[in-house]
């Protein structure tokens, strides 16, 4: 039967290939009715673990956002807001160092003043009128309902004449209201504008179905891009506020300080900026100049966290990522570090029994505590990773010399690239990919480079502990 011909003269096995080939692959389709909640909960349950997870993610967002705003502007404000959200948290990550027990209200000033500073610099851009009155009004803690509220006031209208403008006759900003009927009251309307004071979500085009017709009452100057922007800062920022009363967290604006800088046309982040500097080939004047700008606005950030007690970067005395990279921060101490520590993290126990294992020559002893740091040590350690990716690489470049393929393989490859895939997902090492046309690797960035020549030059020094040392 299978080798039979049809009436048409196709043989059924081609027919069969020819539909594998035209079906949409299952995993492909379950994607593609995922939510960007359920997405990041399966990878939370998961844990991501590769860049490549981190970048199919960042593709996955861009699509659905693609699909659900059809508004050119209001798409790529949607995709710029996420994409710059992603490194920032990364960015926050990887350079502080939480205090053990504030991982709550640090995450909370994170989302309040990064977070919330990232979306009204973006809607900032599209701005015509008064900037500040915008900023202002994103501030509030309840965004959206404000922003109906202020535009309603400024046409000395209010929420309860609202519906009438859902009304294409009566769509005026002169029209009377003593002709309103009771039951022309939209219901539905109502309901949505009383939600906008409540931690409730909210559909974005039931929002925007809503507020609409208040644009009709704005100046002439309010067009729709930048009324839209407007809209969708709100909302967004709205979810924010949600997401943090689900987490038992306070919408808090800090006055003080904003990350990005509020209004600022520029809106990478100073890690990012310093990477740049370093890829470009840039006057050495403006390279200097950017390195000195991005590394102020990191310590700002820095002794803003401090002042709150969240983080232990300066108190600690703490190298950054910059001094780890490119300095001396090799040479900070895990052991003395953790003696001042009032809770010591079973991750830093854990690493100085990896340590003392190198030490006395029982490396296969000091992967299995490797192995215990890296699963605590994510997500809290700050720029001691950077420490740690170096200790780990140059035990691995140290055993792949002396053992065969197959020992280092069984006992050491899985540490080794367990660490590198982390220090990619996070951005501690940069991840210069693969030609997607010819899938060979491209070459390497020059922050790459300089860190696998320093692997190589401190196995080279005696970076790793000996039995001398650990005797001190």
């Amino acid at each position: 039967m299978v080798g039979a011909k049809n009436h048409s003269g196709v043989n059924i096995k081609e027919l069969l290939n020819a539909t594998r080939q035209l079906a949409p692959d299952n995993k492909l389709v379950s994607k593609q009715l995922k939510t960007i909640r359920s997405y990041v909960i399966q990878y939370a349950k998961n844990d991501f673990s590769t860049i490549r997870e981190y970048k199919e993610f960042q593709n996955y967002v861009l699509q659905v956002i693609g699909e659900r705003y059809p508004e050119h502007e209001t798409a790529l404000l949607a995709k710029n807001y996420y994409l710059h959200a992603l490194e920032y948290y990364r960015e926050w990550v990887r350079e502080f160092v939480i205090v053990d027990g504030c991982i709550p209200e640090a995450y909370q000033y994170f989302v309040n003043n990064v977070l919330k500073s990232i979306i009204i610099s973006l809607v900032s851009h599209h701005a015509l009128g008064d900037r500040d009155w915008l900023q202002e009004t994103l501030q509030d803690n309840w965004p959206m309902r404000r922003l109906i509220n202020e535009l309603l006031a400024s046409a000395d209208s209010s929420a309860y004449k609202l519906t009438q403008y859902h009304n294409k006759a009566k769509a005026s900003k002169n029209v009377e209201f003593t002709d309103i009927k009771g039951s022309d009251v939209d219901t539905a309307a109502k309901q949505v504008i009383e939600r906008l004071s409540q931690f409730k979500r909210v559909k974005w085009r039931i929002y925007l179905k809503t507020i609409k017709p208040v644009q009709k009452l704005t100046p002439a100057e309010c067009d729709d891009a930048y009324f839209t922007a407007a809209a969708l800062g709100a909302f967004i920022i709205h979810y924010l506020n949600t997401h943090l009363n689900d987490n038992q967290c306070e919408p808090i604006w800090d006055k003080k300080f904003s990350y990005p800088q509020l209004g600022e046309t520029t809106m990478e982040s100073a890690s990012e900026v310093i990477d740049y500097a370093m890829e470009q080939e840039l006057p050495e004047a403006e390279r200097l100049k950017l390195f000195a700008m991005a590394k102020a606005k990191l310590n700002e950030y820095q002794d803003v966290l401090d002042s709150y007690g969240l983080i232990l970067n300066k108190v600690d005395k703490i190298p950054s990522i910059l001094e780890f990279t490119y300095g001396e921060g090799e040479h900070f101490s895990i052991k003395e570090w953790s003696k001042g520590l009032i809770f010591k993290p079973s991750w830093v126990e854990h690493w100085i029994k990896a340590q003392n294992a190198v030490a006395t020559g029982k490396s296969i002893i000091a992967t299995k505590h490797y192995m215990e740091v890296l699963r605590g040590a994510k997500y809290c350690s700050g720029p001691l990773w950077m420490l740690l990716f170096f200790e780990v690489c140059c035990l691995c470049k140290k055993e792949a010399r002396e053992l065969s393929e197959e020992l280092f393989d069984a006992h050491y490859e899985p540490l080794g690239s367990q660490i590198t895939a982390y220090a990619k997902l996070l951005g501690y090492l940069p991840d210069s990919g693969r030609n997607p046309e010819t899938l060979m690797p491209n070459p390497l960035t020059i922050k790459e480079s300089f860190i696998i020549g320093k692997v190589k030059q401190l196995l080279n020094n005696g970076f790793l502990p000996n039995s001398q040392l650990s005797q001190l």
